[in-house]
C-alpha cells in the first residue's frame, strides 16, 4: 500500500491490483474492473474476441449467475452496468449507490473465472453485435476515424477493427472464446478501480474476501508491438449518400505510454477547440470556410493520432481548408506558441482538471487506462504539473517532429456521384442477404431465464435526507438570485434561466431565440466582436447559450470576471451585422446536417407530427423559411424586448467568495433592465392516432421510433409513468432489453414514456436502429412490448424500479452544474426546497394496479404514430 497520494494501491497475493480513491459525501462509488487485454492482443482466429467476449461477460456463469441476474441485480442495487473495448484495453463498470456499492464485487470475481458463454446466447448476442457494426457505419465520423485507423497501422494490431469484421463474427467458435476468457481474464492481468466516499482499508479487506481466493493464473507473455515507420501520407475517400462532407486530418503521436497527455490536450486548445482557438477563428469566423473543427488525441497505447476534424460548408473547400490548418500548425511549430495562446490553452486544462474531481466515474476511468497504460495510478492527479517554463518548447518540438505536412494523413466522407447511387444501394442489398443466410439458423431457442442470485441480495433502501439548499435574494430589477457555497472544488457555475426559450418564438421566425442566443457570443459594447471570446478563454471561462439559458463556468479566483461577461451577454450584445450573417448561415448549414442524420432527426419528425402547430412541435433551430424572414433589427428588437430579469432566475454555485458575490452581483446586473415577458397562450393537444411516417434515407439502417402524447411534469400521473419508464427503458433489466436479448434483432433502443416533459405535456418516445431485412420483424416486436410490457410487471420489478428513480435524487446535487440545474428546477416550478425529500414516501407509497392503470392511458400502439427513416 502507498500512502501520501490520492490513490491507495493494493496488490493481491494473486498479482491483482485494487487501487482506491477516496471521495467524500460522494453520492456514489464507481467501480471499474481493467483487463489489460484489447483487440490487438487478437491473433488470427481471434478477432472481434475482446469485444464479444464484453458483450458477453453479463450473459451469466456456471453456477451463480444466470443472464439476466447482472441486469436484475444492478437494477435492485439502483446502478448503471456498463463495459468498454479498446484495441488495448477491456473494462466493466458498476456505478452504485454508496450504502451498496460492496454488493457487486462477488459477481466481479465470479464473472472472472466461471463465465458460461452459452451458444444459445451467443447466437442472439452475434446477430445484436452485427446490428451495432452497421450502426457505426452510419455514424460518419466514427466510420472515418475508424478506416483511417486501419489504413495508418497496416503493419500493427490496430489495424483491425475493435469490434472485428462481419466474417469473423459469423465464424466465431465458442471454445476459441473460452481460451481467448481463460488466458486474459486472470487476476495478475487485472486492476479493480474503486473512487467514492469509502475507505480504502476497508475496501481492501471487501476485495481480499471476493477475490483472494482466485488463482493467479498462467503468466502471459505479450509480443511487443512493432510499427513501421516510414515517411508517408496516406489519404481514403468513402463515398455516401450525405448532405453534409466530414473530414480529418490524422497525426500520428507518441502513445499513452509515453504520458504526453497534457501536451495532447494544450495542443487541442491551441489549434482547433474553442472560439478562441487558431482554426476555429478562421475557417469557422473569418473565412467561413467550415461549420465547425474540433481536435482530439485518440490515446492509444503504443501510438497515438492526433485528429482534427471539420465539416466543410463545400466539398470543394477541402484542399484549401487542410492548406489553413497545415499552415497554422507549421507557424506554430516554427515560431514558437504565444504567450497569449499558452495562457488561453493552461487555463481551459486547467478547468476540465477540476471537473475530472467532480466525477466519481471520469476519475475511475482516467485512474484505470493510465494504470493499464503506465503503471502509474497517480497521473490523471498529476499530468497537469508540467514544468511550465519548458512547456512551450515541448509542444513546439512535438509539432516539429510529429505534425510535418508529409507525415500528415487525411480523410474524407463525400457524397457519392448521382451515377453511383444505384451501386451502392445495389452493394447495402447484398450485405444485408448474406447476412440474412449466413446467420440463418442462428436462432436463439430458449427463453431468457429468470435471475437467480438477484433474490440473496439485500438492499439498504436510501433514508430520507436534507439536500442543499440555496439562499434566495431578489434584486430590484426583478432578477432571483440562487446562492450555494461548494469548497469542493475551486470551479463556479453559473446558470441563468430568461423566460423567452424557443417556445416564444413569433410564428413564422421560428428560431429566433436560437439566434440571439448565439449572437449574445459574438461581441458586447465592451468587447466586441471575436474579443467578447477571446477574453473568456484567456481566463478559462467557458460560456454556452441557447434560447431561454446562458451557463458560465469559471475558476473560483474569476468570479467577478465571469459575472462581467454573463453582464455584457444580457445587457449590451452588439448584433454586429457581418456577424448576423456569418452566424445564421451557420446555423442553415448545420440545420442541413441536421436534417441529413436519421438518428438526430426523427425525433424532431415525431415531435412535429405529435404537436403540430403547438410550441412543442417547433425545432429550436427554426427551418430554412423562417430563417431567411429574421433580419438583424427583428433579431435585435427581440432582444431587447425579450432577454429581460423579470422572470429570470440565475443559479451560482461552487467556491465563489461568500463575501463579495452579491456585490458582484448587485454592480454588475443590479443594471439590467427589461419588461415582463407574456405567458404563452398554449392551443390544446389531442392524442395521436396509429399512423406510419416513412422517409426515405440512404443508409445501412432504418431508424425506427414510436411517438405519443405523455402528460406534463407536474401531472398527478407523471411519477407512476416515470416508474414504469425505468421498467420500460431503463437499462439492461428493462423490457425493451430484455426484447434484445431474446432476438438479437437490435443493438441500441431507449426512449422515455415522459420526453420533453415540461408545464405541457412531453411525448413518448422509444427509438431504435435496425437492418432493412429485419424491419418488419423489429417494428412489430417492439409495437407488441409497448402493448403488453406493463401488464408483465411484478411486484418486485415494481419495487425495484421506484427504488431505482428514489435513488437518482442524490445525483441531482452530486456536482455544480447539477445542482444549478436543480435549483433551477426548483424555482420554475415553484417547488419547496425538500421537495425530493417529500417525494420518497410519495413514490414508495404508489400502488401496482394504479401504475399500470395509469400506463395504459397512454402507452397503446393505436394511440402511437410509427415513424422510419432510411432505405424504406
Amino acid at each position: 500500500m502507498q500512502t501520501g497520494k490520492r490513490v491507495f494501491k493494493y496488490v493481491l497475493s494473486n498479482g491483482m491490483t485494487l487501487l482506491v480513491c477516496p471521495k467524500k459525501l460522494a453520492p456514489k462509488v464507481s467501480l471499474q474492473l481493467w483487463y489489460n487485454v484489447g483487440s490487438k492482443h487478437e491473433v488470427a482466429g481471434e478477432k472481434g474476441m475482446a469485444h464479444f467476449i464484453e458483450h458477453m461477460i453479463f450473459k451469466g456463469t456456471k453456477d451463480m449467475l444466470t443472464e439476466s441476474d447482472i441486469n436484475m441485480i444492478t437494477q435492485k442495487l439502483s446502478g448503471y452496468a456498463n463495459a468498454f473495448t479498446s484495441y488495448d484495453y477491456t473494462g466493466y463498470l458498476f456505478d452504485l449507490p454508496v450504502a451498496n456499492w460492496e454488493k457487486i464485487l462477488p459477481i466481479f470475481a465470479d464473472c472472472m473465472q466461471n463465465c458460461s458463454f452459452e451458444q444459445d446466447h451467443m447466437n442472439s448476442e452475434v446477430k445484436a453485435v452485427i446490428q451495432e457494426l452497421k450502426m457505426y457505419r452510419d455514424d460518419f465520423t466514427w466510420t472515418l476515424a475508424d478506416s483511417l485507423v486501419s489504413t495508418i497501422f497496416e503493419s500493427h494490431p490496430y489495424h483491425y477493427p475493435i469490434i472485428g469484421y462481419k466474417q469473423d463474427l459469423w465464424n466465431l467458435q465458442r471454445q476459441t472464446l473460452v481460451n481467448f476468457y481463460k488466458k486474459y481474464y486472470i487476476p495478475q492481468n487485472s486492476a479493480l478501480v474503486v473512487v467514492g466516499d469509502v475507505d480504502p482499508e476497508q475496501a481492501f479487506a471487501k476485495v481480499e474476501k471476493e477475490f483472494g481466493h482466485i488463482p493467479r493464473g498462467t503468466d502471459i507473455v505479450k509480443p511487443d508491438f512493432f510499427i513501421n515507420e516510414e515517411l508517408q501520407s496516406k489519404s481514403i475517400t468513402i463515398y455516401r449518400d450525405v448532405a453534409q462532407a466530414t473530414c480529418m486530418l490524422a497525426f500520428v503521436t507518441p502513445g499513452a505510454v509515453d504520458k504526453k497527455e497534457f501536451l495532447y490536450d494544450l495542443l487541442a486548445y491551441l489549434l482547433a477547440n474553442g472560439k478562441g482557438s487558431r482554426l476555429h477563428k478562421i475557417l469557422v469566423d473569418e473565412k467561413e470556410l467550415a461549420l465547425s473543427v474540433h481536435a482530439m488525441s485518440y490515446d492509444l497505447f503504443d501510438r497515438e493520432i492526433f485528429f482534427i476534424e471539420f465539416k466543410p460548408k463545400k466539398e470543394s473547400d477541402i484542399a484549401e481548408i487542410k492548406e489553413i490548418i497545415l499552415k497554422e500548425i507549421n507557424d506554430l511549430s516554427q515560431h514558437g506558441i504565444p504567450e497569449e495562446e499558452l495562457r488561453r490553452a493552461l487555463k481551459l486544462a486547467q478547468v476540465d482538471y477540476q471537473h475530472l474531481l467532480e466525477d466519481v466515474s471520469k476519475q475511475a476511468y482516467a485512474i484505470g487506462k493510465s494504470f493499464t497504460a503506465t503503471r502509474d495510478e497517480e497521473y490523471p492527479f498529476t499530468y497537469c504539473d508540467y514544468d511550465k517554463n519548458t512547456i512551450s518548447k515541448d509542444v513546439q518540438k512535438l509539432l516539429e517532429e510529429y505534425f510535418r505536412a508529409t507525415l500528415c494523413h487525411d480523410g474524407k466522407v463525400v457524397k457519392a456521384p448521382a451515377a453511383d447511387h444505384e451501386y451502392l444501394n445495389k452493394l447495402q442489398e447484398q450485405s444485408d442477404a448474406l447476412d440474412s443466410k449466413i446467420l440463418f439458423g442462428k436462432e436463439r431457442t430458449s427463453p431468457v431465464a429468470p435471475g437467480s442470485y438477484v433474490d440473496t441480495i439485500q438492499v439498504e433502501k436510501l433514508h430520507s435526507q436534507a439536500y442543499p439548499s440555496p439562499e434566495v435574494v431578489t434584486l430590484k430589477n426583478g432578477l432571483k438570485v440562487l446562492l450555494h457555497h461548494n469548497p469542493d472544488i475551486d470551479i463556479v457555475e453559473c446558470a441563468l434561466s430568461y423566460k423567452a426559450n424557443s417556445h416564444h418564438d413569433p410564428a413564422g421566425q421560428e428560431g429566433i431565440g436560437h439566434l440571439v442566443a448565439k449572437l449574445m457570443l459574438e461581441g458586447t459594447k465592451s468587447y466586441p466582436s471575436s474579443t467578447f471570446t477571446k477574453e473568456a478563454e484567456s481566463y478559462g471561462i467557458s460560456i454556452s447559450a441557447n434560447a431561454g439559458h446562458i451557463s458560465v463556468t469559471m475558476l473560483s479566483a474569476d468570479q467577478t470576471k465571469g459575472l462581467d461577461l454573463l453582464s455584457e451577454m444580457v445587457q449590451c450584445a452588439q448584433f454586429n451585422n457581418a456577424d448576423f450573417e456569418r452566424i445564421k448561415n451557420k446555423v442553415k448549414s448545420q440545420l442541413i446536417q441536421f436534417w441529413d442524420t436519421p438518428k438526430n432527426c426523427i425525433g424532431q419528425v415525431a415531435a412535429q407530427k405529435i404537436y403540430g402547430k403547438h410550441p412543442y412541435g417547433n425545432m429550436a433551430w427554426g427551418t430554412q423559411e423562417s430563417l431567411d424572414a429574421i433580419t438583424r433589427d427583428i433579431c435585435f428588437e427581440f432582444y431587447k424586448k425579450m432577454v429581460s430579469p423579470q422572470q429570470a432566475i440565475l443559479a451560482i454555485v461552487g467556491n465563489f467568495d461568500p463575501k463579495t458575490i452579491m456585490d458582484d452581483v448587485q454592480s454588475l446586473l443590479g443594471s439590467w433592465t427589461g419588461d415582463a415577458v407574456a405567458d404563452i397562450v398554449y392551443p390544446a393537444l389531442a392524442k395521436a392516432a396509429y399512423e406510419e411516417i416513412n422517409i426515405e434515407k440512404n443508409r445501412d439502417q432504418v431508424v425506427v421510433a414510436f411517438a405519443g402524447l405523455s402528460v406534463e411534469r407536474l401531472h398527478p400521473l407523471y411519477d407512476e409513468l416515470l416508474v414504469f419508464d425505468q421498467i420500460l427503458t431503463g437499462g439492461m433489466s428493462s423490457k425493451l432489453f430484455e426484447l434484445r436479448e431474446q432476438s438479437g434483432l437490435f443493438y441500441t433502443i431507449g426512449g422515455s414514456v415522459v420526453s420533453m416533459a415540461g408545464k405541457q405535456p412531453g411525448m413518448i418516445f422509444i427509438k431504435t436502429i435496425v437492418s432493412k431485412d429485419r424491419l418488419a420483424e423489429a417494428q412489430e416486436a417492439v409495437a407488441h412490448c409497448l402493448d403488453s410490457a406493463v401488464d408483465t410487471v411484478t411486484e418486485q420489478e415494481f419495487d425495484e424500479a421506484k427504488e431505482v428513480v428514489i435513488n437518482s435524487f442524490p445525483a441531482l446535487f452530486e456536482s455544480n452544474e447539477a445542482m444549478a440545474t436543480t435549483f433551477l428546477f426548483l424555482q420554475k416550478y415553484e417547488l419547496p426546497q425538500n421537495y425530493f425529500e417529500q417525494r420518497i414516501e410519495t413514490i414508495r407509497a404508489m400502488k401496482l394496479d394504479h401504475m399500470k392503470e395509469s400506463v395504459n392511458k397512454y402507452l397503446k400502439r393505436d394511440k402511437l404514430v410509427c415513424v422510419k427513416i432510411g432505405r424504406i
